[in-house]
């Protein structure tokens, strides 16, 4: 069994690792995007189809706008949780392809290099922090208006 593992030429290529982190974080992309299609208004659907607009002229004039915020949200999200994985990759870990959480274990267990660990987590903390920014910009501000007009 490993002698044909070892043939397939996709098993060693860091592409597995890409295809692994995405088929571990899907469900949670198309629960967000189901959450979206679930808050459109069907009549406005309906409106459009008897005004005399097709149904592939309704979907990208009418239902994609309407989507694209909760589909955006699901792909941040699902970004943001692919990039802070590490029993995936750990389990895939092969040299030469270390992600940021990799990088954080190796030199934090491994190396005993604390400082360096710190400053990649560091890097890691940062980079979701702007991320879910990015998502509050993109679902209109919810986080603020969660705060109320106070902004506490």
């Amino acid at each position: 069994l490993l002698g044909f593992w070892k043939t397939i030429p996709l098993a060693t290529h860091w592409i597995i690792m890409a295809l692994a982190l995405f088929a571990r974080r899907l469900p949670y992309f198309l629960r967000m995007a189901h959450a979206a299609y679930l808050q459109l208004d069907i009549s406005l659907e309906e409106a459009s189809e008897v005004s005399g607009a097709g149904k592939i002229r309704t979907f990208f004039n009418i239902s994609l706008p309407l989507l694209l915020k909760g589909v955006l949200v699901g792909v941040v999200m699902f970004f943001i949780m692919a990039f802070q994985e590490i029993s995936t990759a750990i389990f895939l870990y092969r040299g030469g392809w270390e992600t940021l959480p990799i990088g954080i274990y190796l030199n934090w267990h491994r190396g005993m290099e604390f400082g360096i660990a710190a400053a990649m987590a560091f890097l890691m903390i940062v980079i979701t922090f702007i991320l879910l920014l990015i998502i509050s910009r993109i679902s209109g501000g919810v986080l603020k208006a969660a705060w109320g007009p106070g902004g506490t």
